[in-house]
């Protein structure tokens, strides 16, 4: 009886191991299955200029194209970052130059902005469109007047960018340019006959911009160019008033001498004198004194009328 049991404890261990022969455990320690390369990963590895794993997950099949969640392509996440050597190979590659973000931004513009001379050099190389404008209007030259990039607008300059263009809200190339304070921009702009009278849509032009943050030589260059002294803003406002009341006196003069009028008045009934005289600007107080005092004199000293005839 007990040899039996023996044997059929054999058999049963037999047949356990036939079946674990033929239909075998899963291997607890068997490698994960490759993760798919993510979109995320690309981005970060384009922005951060992290060449190798850029060329790793493009070999891995991910897109030239990838965009971020905003529409950037990692071309134009690598532009604004200046990571130089992550463009030249997505250049080679033929990543579109001229891909729009959301807002309708280019990588070119991207560069623009920053200052990126180096990818700004690289995309014009490819004929990156110079004209193309954001949603609002804004075009990779309006955006490195805007931030005072002189070196990219040259660059731009020289490939034809148009000196003019607006935004929907009216800006130019030149009213950003004196907004920001940059004289060697507004000189490169008026050397391409920008024009220099053209006014935003609250009414302001490059000088009333100049006017505002009390850039006296963007001012001179912008009066030496026939700029329009007597402009006015929607609230009434001039550039005599705005630089009178910063005693900013060689505009003052300036203006003046091209017969900027004293007398208009803003929306709140001040002209340039009261705003001078408001904000303790005695210098310029002054200058508006003795102007006016001048242009008067004439007509003080003028003969008395004749008198009238006796019928």
């Amino acid at each position: 009886m007990r040899i039996k049991k023996v044997e059929i404890a054999r058999g049963a261990c037999a047949l356990m191991m036939a079946v674990a022969l033929c239909c075998p455990a899963q291997k607890k320690n068997a490698p994960a299955a490759k993760e798919k390369p993510t979109t995320a990963e690309m981005t970060k590895a384009a922005s951060e200029g992290d060449l190798p794993m850029v060329e790793a997950l493009l070999a891995d099949g991910v897109s030239i194209e990838t965009k971020d969640k905003d529409g950037k392509t990692i071309l134009a996440l690598a532009c604004a970052e200046g990571r130089v050597d992550v463009v030249q190979v997505l250049l080679a590659k033929n990543a579109d130059v001229n891909a729009k973000d959301k807002e309708g931004a280019t990588p070119l513009m991207a560069a623009a902005e920053d200052g990126r001379q180096q990818t700004l050099a690289l995309l014009l190389a490819k004929s990156a469109d110079v004209s193309a404008a954001t949603k609002d209007g804004r075009t990779a030259l309006i955006l490195a007047a805007t931030k005072g990039n002189l070196t990219a607008a040259q660059m731009l300059v020289a490939k034809n960018a148009d000196v003019n263009a607006k935004t929907k809200d009216g800006r130019t190339p030149l009213i950003e340019a004196a907004a920001s304070g940059s004289l060697n921009i507004t000189q490169l702009l008026l050397a391409k006959n920008a024009d220099v009278n053209v006014a935003d849509k609250t009414g302001a032009t490059a000088l009333i911009e100049a006017a505002r943050h009390d850039a006296m030589n963007i001012g001179l260059a912008l009066v030496a160019k026939n700029a329009d002294v007597n402009a006015k803003t929607k609230e009434n406002e001039t550039a005599l008033m705005l630089y009178a009341e910063q005693n900013d006196v060689t505009m003052t003069h300036a203006l003046l001498a091209k017969n900027a009028d004293a007398t208009v008045k803003d929306k709140k009934g001040k002209n340039a004198l009261d705003r001078a005289a408001a904000h303790r600007a005695v210098d310029a107080s002054m200058e508006l004194v003795r102007v006016a005092e001048k242009a008067s004199a004439p007509a003080a000293n003028a003969a008395p009328p004749a008198p009238a005839a006796k019928k």
